[in-house]
């Protein structure tokens, strides 16, 4: 019998952390570097912009920054 209530015990303890744990949040503004590729520009930078509704839907923009002023935009929207 006492084994049964070690395995009801962790069950207890794992379903309590998994009650209070979350998830990254992921609206806002994300920047970072972009790969460099042998055979095309080479961005200097990459800013992405997310924003999350009704927990499944995600809408947003990336935009890719190259030297000279030269630049990408490019809607993004998902679930």
């Amino acid at each position: 019998m006492p084994m049964k209530y070690i395995h009801i015990s962790c069950l207890a303890i794992l379903l309590i952390m998994n009650m209070t744990s979350s998830a990254q949040v992921i609206n806002g503004t994300w920047t970072g570097n972009y790969a460099k590729t042998l055979l095309s520009y080479n961005p200097t930078s990459l800013v992405i912009e997310l924003s999350l509704y009704s927990d499944s839907m995600i809408t947003g923009a990336s935009h890719l920054y190259y030297d000279g002023g030269r630049y990408e935009h490019h809607k993004l929207t998902g679930k």
